[in-house]
């Protein structure tokens, strides 16, 4: 009978994690208070980095290839990572095809204490820290903070606050976040604000988000802008995403997971 329990406890378990990894496979918001588990490290939107919080949703080991495509360049980026649930690490190349562009080395780590995630990443003098409250319930509040360690006399510092409603196959989620610079600048009033939708069902997922700006100073070319993205995927076994003017006019991302 005791050991009847036990076998049931563990697989409660593991059907509890494969439930809410399949949450964060595709990207939503700003990725703040819901970070995706599939791109965690090359790709962002907003005025912070995703939250590193986000490799704890990897649901075993995976490897991620990224493509994005603009009108004149393009880019492409890899991803490492291993995580269940209490744990993820995770390591990224990206390279964009401009003349001028070097290719970013990152990699981020996320340990959870249980109502509270922690997360850091780490790419050349610039640190992310990241905490997501509740990161499994159906109320989650997520921080993040962008720490520009260069020596630049305009370094920037960045923050972000985010809250996501996770209630069945539908999440809710709504993430701002601004910028401060070390000199005084009319952009620092800027505050990105996106509100986002993400609904799965069984292997399709679809998420939609808008980005908007608030406190633009005049001459601000910054404009609001509908991007939407398109999840395939079988379990915790395959996954591609779809973006349409998430990161870049269209980007794809296709993650193997083991």
């Amino acid at each position: 009978m005791l050991n009847f329990r036990f076998k049931t406890f563990i697989l409660s378990l593991c059907l509890i994690n494969t439930s809410w990894a399949q949450e964060n496979l595709l990207a939503i918001g700003q990725g703040i208070s819901s970070p995706t588990s599939t791109s965690t490290v090359n790709y962002s939107n907003g005025f912070t980095h995703e939250n590193p919080v986000g490799t704890i949703y990897q649901g075993g080991a995976r490897f991620s290839l990224q493509y994005d495509d603009n009108d004149n360049n393009s880019g492409l980026g890899g991803e490492l990572g291993i995580g269940q649930g209490n744990y993820g690490l995770a390591l990224g190349y990206y390279k964009n095809d401009c003349d001028s562009c070097d290719g970013d080395i990152a990699a981020a780590a996320a340990g959870s204490l249980g109502t509270f995630s922690l997360g850091l990443r780490v790419e050349e003098d610039l640190l992310t820290l990241g905490v997501v409250v509740n990161p499994t319930g159906q109320h989650r509040f997520g921080f993040t903070a962008d720490i520009n360690e260069s020596d630049s006399s305009d370094s920037v510092k960045s923050f972000g606050v985010g809250y996501s409603l996770v209630k069945g196959n539908v999440t809710a989620t709504l993430d701002a976040s601004k910028q401060d610079r070390e000199s005084d600048s009319s952009a620092d009033d800027i505050i990105a604000l996106t509100p986002g939708l993400r609904l799965q069902a069984d292997m399709l997922a679809l998420s939609v988000s808008y980005d908007m700006f608030v406190n633009e100073p005049e001459g601000s070319n910054r404009s609001n802008d509908l991007w939407f993205g398109v999840g395939i995927g079988k379990g915790q076994n395959w996954h591609l995403a779809i973006y349409k003017d998430y990161v870049a006019d269209w980007a794809l991302v296709g993650s193997l997971f083991f």
